[in-house]
């Protein structure tokens, strides 16, 4: 409706947090922050979990490793690895995995957001860890991706501040999303 505006703005998980704990958006989706921000944030958001991916290595279709159906820890070892910064949720998870699998984390490069890592993997510059829904509806050509195993389990949540009820039109929006999510999570 002509009412509705709509201002799509890429957050870490920490400034995401404040904008939704300050109520200076209406609704915030990621995934759950592990480390780094103050409980105080979390606990002036209402946090709906809305599906569970799994993690994916995201490469160039050209790339050595695309042939193989899945990518492991020892597979990255003298890869360039693209990464989300280390107070992610992603992340925290898969340099859990490398440390279990006995093979050194080391992310060569470090990116603000899924959408920068899948940037620059689509221009060759290295391998990507990032969540499956990132790539489900293929958004970036000659990106493909691979599971990623041990398989890494992400959680997707909806943020709404408790100082305010949200609109009709943002609990409407926020169902719209939360069962898109669920679909493509699905592979429907």
């Amino acid at each position: 409706s002509p009412e509705v505006r709509v201002n799509i703005q890429i957050e870490n998980a920490h400034g995401l947090l404040e904008k939704v704990a300050g109520n200076e958006v209406d609704l915030g989706i990621g995934t759950p922050p592990v480390r780094g921000i103050d409980a105080r944030l979390l606990q002036l958001c209402h946090v709906r979990d809305i599906c569970d991916t799994a993690l994916v290595a995201v490469m160039r279709q050209q790339h050595r490793l695309a042939q193989r159906p899945t990518i492991r820890p020892q597979d990255l070892v003298s890869e360039t690895l693209i990464a989300l910064p280390e107070e992610s949720a992603t992340t925290h998870m898969t340099a859990a995995m490398f440390q279990q699998a006995g093979v050194a984390f080391h992310a060569g490069i470090v990116v603000g957001n899924a959408v920068g890592v899948c940037s620059l993997v689509q221009q060759g510059i290295g391998i990507g860890l990032v969540n499956a829904l990132m790539v489900a509806q293929q958004p970036f050509p000659d990106v493909i991706a691979r599971p990623f195993r041990p398989r890494v389990t992400l959680r997707t949540c909806l943020y709404h501040s408790r100082l305010d009820t949200p609109s009709a039109a943002t609990l409407r929006f926020m169902e719209y999303v939360a069962n898109a999510a669920h679909h493509i999570a699905k592979g429907k």
